[in-house]
């Protein structure tokens, strides 16, 4: 949800520039007036996505504001629904659901680039809402095996009595309703990349298997004796702090240093206010094309409201609130808030 889906621009840049408005502009059937460098899309590198925009100033933000949503995500995001044809450069896809230039964001976009070529492990913290599997399919992506399987496991909603069968799967009646064998998640994201969200809810007495895996790339299924090979890039991430669980012997240390063998840790909202008015515009465009509504514009009130909100649960919560605005807006003016309204 760095949602949901830059240095100056270069001839390079330009041309793609052009090249991206007027697809859009045969898509929509729209007259592109003027051309703005939307500076919410990142721009740093020349083999980087670039994108334009046009529409009204808004007075708060003195950024660009898409007034034609077909226009604005296809800006921001690249979306492969608006092009039939859905083939796309892998340069272009590599940050298309990650909105925002903010230092903050830089920096970790930054680190994304140094770690995705490599088979290392990484470990992204952060608070929930922050964006974290939208990073770990970002580093897929950039990676060599971003032609192979991106498999995502959350252990945190998985019962431990089923969590082993779910990582590394289970021969025929090695559970009472094991009827057939069952292929893992690790056997799944064979030469891909492996996503275990929410890791520090990972049982103790799973993780010397998980450990296994992730140092040996071995593992036996549940109920079997044939010891499987793979080959898979681990990312894993977390809100709690792993370094706690170690001293709270709640966390095995050696799993905890595979894991963390390059950590990211990503922004808080709050950090990266200037990303706001960026989200609060791709999340009202969004919702706006799903629910068949003319959304326009932004007041600068609102907007002023939503930028200065703490977002406690960040991204999550500010793409949860603005879909309940645009449901309650029956113009072609946001639904005016007020701040009590954002803290509900």
């Amino acid at each position: 949800m760095f949602a949901a889906n830059e240095n100056p621009i270069n001839a390079k840049g330009n041309k793609a520039m052009h090249e991206t408005a007027e697809i859009l502009r045969g898509k929509v059937e729209v007259q592109v007036r003027e051309i703005n460098v939307v500076k919410a899309v990142r721009q740093r590198s020349p083999d980087r996505e670039c994108s334009s925009g046009s529409g009204e100033r808004n007075p708060v933000t003195e950024t660009c504001i898409r007034v034609n949503q077909e226009v604005l995500l296809g800006a921001y995001m690249g979306a492969n629904e608006r092009f039939e044809s859905g083939h796309h450069d892998r340069n272009q896809r590599r940050f298309e659901q990650i909105i925002g230039n903010s230092p903050a964001l830089e920096s970790v976009l930054e680190e994304v680039e140094r770690i995705a070529p490599t088979d290392s492990a990484v470990l992204i913290k952060g608070e929930t809402g922050t964006g974290k599997e939208l990073i770990a399919r970002a580093i897929h992506i950039i990676s060599e095996r971003y032609e192979r399987p991106f498999i995502k496991v959350n252990c945190a909603v998985i019962p431990f009595d089923l969590l082993e069968s779910e990582l590394f799967g289970h021969e025929k009646g090695a559970l009472i309703d094991a009827i057939t064998q069952k292929i893992g998640r690790f056997e799944m994201a064979n030469k891909g990349t492996l996503f275990l969200d929410a890791v520090g809810d990972i049982p103790l007495a799973l993780q010397p298997k998980l450990l296994r895996a992730l140092q040996k790339q071995e593992f036996e299924r549940l109920g079997g004796t044939r010891t499987h090979h793979v080959n898979v890039r681990l990312v894993a991430a977390t809100n709690r702090n792993l370094a706690d669980m170690v001293k709270r012997n709640e966390f095995r240390s050696d799993l905890y240093d595979g894991l963390n063998v390059f950590p990211i840790t990503l922004p808080p909202l709050r950090a990266r206010r200037e990303d706001i008015p960026a989200l609060v515009t791709h999340f009202v465009e969004l919702y706006s094309r799903r629910m068949g509504k003319q959304i326009e514009r932004i007041s600068a009130e609102t907007m002023s409201t939503l930028s200065s909100y703490q977002w406690p649960r960040n991204i999550r919560e500010l793409q949860n609130f603005i879909e309940r605005s645009v449901i309650l807006t029956s113009g072609n003016v946001l639904h005016p808030l007020a701040r009590d309204d954002a803290a509900r």
